[in-house]
């Protein structure tokens, strides 16, 4: 077959320099941010057995000048040279430039979906370097172009789409090597052009022209589905090479002679998703074309999943080595983005991290459960803040997700503010090491049903629960926490939450129990008998405001490691009894590390210290008893009457130096509180020296 090589002409490109013209670009800006993501193409204009590449009005090309990138509008078409506007604003200089057409070749991609244009390619990848005129830019193709002549006998037949799959890949991240785009092959996929809503075929053969990196191709597939909702796949000669080189045209002719309503055979393997982070991202550049997963998106509203759909989006969000395409398409009028496959599932990448975070218009997400998670390791921050500013969003149905591989849970739905159910029955943990975060801020979620979860591997469960504000009930008496390093923020405002199960927790390996507790206004007592505390380090604010528990018992924790305690019985309203006996205050040497630690507990009776209860007198943390402002209600010991410390002889001659002195004297206008002193041993009575106040 004879080949045909593409004339390419050059391109004159207008650079705004002088103020006027600075002005007329941000007028540009304006204009053309409204096209911004719609498709650009160039067009072939043959004659004879030459095609021409001609430039299309509105068609955008990348400028780089090394640092920066500029985007140019084609002013007019129908030419292989005409003029371009700079759309985006700013200055751009340089002494050598890089241009690439389309704009996304200048990210490393080359597209997965072309859009049908009727006797021309769509989206024909050129690229320009060494430019040190702007204007002067001579582009040059990087592919090649496979030219389908497709036949058939059948009668009203109306293709919808033409997939080209292959042992190479014809779209994904690409090089640029001597002027010949080259696709990874790690991250090789197949090409499908858009023929929505049909084009008409019959007997006499309908070209249809892909763009496809130069390379010989082995094991080229053709998979065509029409508009009504059949396939027909034709597989070429398994060792037929198919060979395409820059800048040329390779023809090959195609009959159908049948058409059938099964999945072809190229659609019966996975259709799997690309990675949580690159399917989030192009989600959300649907509405700015820059953005990315750590972006918040705040317009989309609603995402929809739909299986044994044929139906060929915008763009492709399935995985390089996906069997089956699966595509995405953006209704901007009712802020929708609709997944489809014509697979029966869709097959849950490795890592679907970041999938719908920071979507914080989301209202709702349908079809979750044709989530295939088998193979999923990493559900981190999935939801993270989806919905966080929409009330619509109520549910999270993960019903149907086999969660076995799951590695990591942290912050899968940390800050989904509105959602009232979260169904996680399915989940198996059994693998899990991280669950950080996992529910933190999932303020209106009454129930939460946990009681499966196996912990065996876990060893982070920071903020797990933080901030569950309307859950009653809290099920993890089975937790193995044995290899657990954080629990800080754990539980921290459990706010409805009355009992709460931690009798069996190992906490040998724990580090941090930073605020644990905190904030579990109702929670009427806690069994911590079992607790270690050896490594622990961090227990400030650990019970500050457990506003219900009357009794506390954690005699036999020594905090051997700890140095921050701020806080840690801060505001326990109704407190009465207290055993520290096993609290070593002797090593304390930074007093701002246990300010506030017995202020606000109004119904204390009995404190009791043990052998090491003390410390120097120079060593007085602030506030440790009370303030000199706090009344009735707050002042330690003013509702109880009085209050006994059950400690050693040298407590006698420390605590009195303490803020407990103005408890004894009333000082600041209050009513004097009696406080006792008794041996932690024998209960023998001490008399005080009280410092002045």
């Amino acid at each position: 077959m004879k080949k045909t090589l593409f004339a390419i002409a050059s391109v004159a490109v207008l650079l705004f320099t002088s103020c006027t013209k600075q002005e007329q670009a941000a007028d540009n800006d304006l204009i053309t941010a409204r096209i911004e993501n719609l498709s650009t193409r160039t067009a072939l204009d043959q004659q004879g057995d030459v095609y021409n590449v001609n430039w299309v009005e509105g068609d955008q090309i990348s400028v780089s000048n090394g640092t920066q990138k500029a985007i140019y509008k084609a002013l007019s078409g129908g030419s292989s040279v005409t003029d371009f506007s700079k759309m985006t604003w700013g200055s751009f200089t340089g002494t050598e430039f890089t241009a690439y057409y389309p704009t996304e070749l200048a990210d490393g991609v080359l597209p997965s979906i072309q859009k049908y244009v009727e006797g021309n390619v769509s989206g024909l990848p050129m690229y320009a370097e060494g430019i040190t005129d702007l204007k002067d830019i001579v582009f040059k193709p990087v592919t090649g172009v496979i030219r389908l002549n497709v036949s058939t006998s059948v009668s009203d037949v109306q293709v919808s789409s033409i997939t080209l799959s292959s042992d190479q890949g014809f779209s994904g991240a690409c090089n640029i090597n001597s002027g010949i785009a080259t696709v990874s092959a790690d991250h090789a996929g197949d090409v499908t052009l858009d023929c929505a809503p049909g084009v008409a075929i019959g007997a006499t053969a309908v070209p249809f022209y892909i763009s496809v990196p130069a390379n010989a191709y082995t094991g080229m597939t053709i998979a065509i589905n029409t508009a009504d909702g059949k396939h027909s796949v034709a597989k070429l000669e398994d060792k037929g090479t198919y060979s395409v080189r820059r800048g040329e045209l390779r023809t090959i002719s195609v009959n159908i002679s049948e058409f059938t309503d099964n999945l072809p055979a190229s659609n019966k393997g996975d259709a799997l998703l690309m990675m949580g982070t690159d399917f989030n991202e192009v989600l959300k550049q649907f509405v700015k074309s820059t953005a990315k997963s750590i972006d918040n998106d705040n317009t989309i509203k609603k995402i929809v999943f739909k299986t044994n759909d044929p139906t060929v989006g915008e763009k492709k969000v399935s995985y390089f080595n996906s069997k089956v395409p699966i595509y995405a398409s953006w209704n901007a009028s009712t802020a929708t983005v609709t997944v489809t496959t014509a697979a029966p599932e869709i097959m849950a990448n490795e890592s679907l991290s970041f999938a719908f975070c920071y979507m914080h218009a989301l209202e709702t997400i349908e079809g979750l459960t044709c989530f295939n998670t088998s193979r999923t390791k990493f559900f981190d921050r999935m939801f993270i803040m989806a919905g966080r500013f929409s009330p619509k969003l109520k549910e999270i149905d993960c019903s149907s997700f086999n969660t076995e591989n799951g590695i990591s849970f942290q912050s899968m739905f940390d800050s989904c503010l509105n959602a009232t159910k979260i169904d996680v029955s399915s989940f198996n943990t059994s693998n899990g090491e991280s669950f950080n975060s996992m529910f933190n801020a999932c303020n209106k979620v009454q129930k939460l049903d946990v009681s499966h979860f196996n912990t065996a591997k876990a060893n982070r469960m920071s903020y797990m629960f933080n901030c569950c504000k309307a859950v009653e009930a809290l099920d993890v008496s089975n937790f193995n926490t044995s290899n657990v390093t954080t629990m800080a923020f754990m539980f921290t405002h459990c706010e409805k939450v009355k009992t709460l199960d931690v009798s069996k927790f190992d906490t040998r390996k724990v580090t941090s129990m930073d605020n644990m507790f905190s904030d579990c206004w109702v929670l009427g007592e806690l069994d911590l008998k079992n607790f270690n505390t050896d490594k622990v380090t961090d227990t400030r604010s650990m019970f500050n405001r457990c506003k219900s528990i009357k009794t506390l018992d954690i005699s036999h924790m020594s905090f051997p490691a700890t140095t921050r305690m701020t806080y840690m019985f801060y505001q326990m309203e109704k407190l009465e009894t207290l055993h520290i006996e096993g609290m070593d205050m002797t090593r304390w040497d930074a007093s701002a590390n246990q300010i506030h630690m017995f202020r606000y507990e109004p119904c204390l009776k009995d404190l009791y210290l043990g052998a090491k209860g003390y410390n120097s007198p120079s060593f007085l943390p602030t506030s440790f008893f009370t303030d000199s402002a706090d009344g009735v209600g707050k002042r330690t010991g003013s509702y109880s009457g009085a209050i006994t410390i059950h400690c050693c002889k040298d407590a006698v001659k420390w605590l009195p130096m303490t803020t407990l002195r103005w408890i004894a004297s009333g000082y600041s206008g209050q009513s004097k509180i009696p406080v006792k002193f008794v041996d932690y041993i024998t209960g023998e009575e001490y008399t005080p020296t009280w410092a002045a106040n």
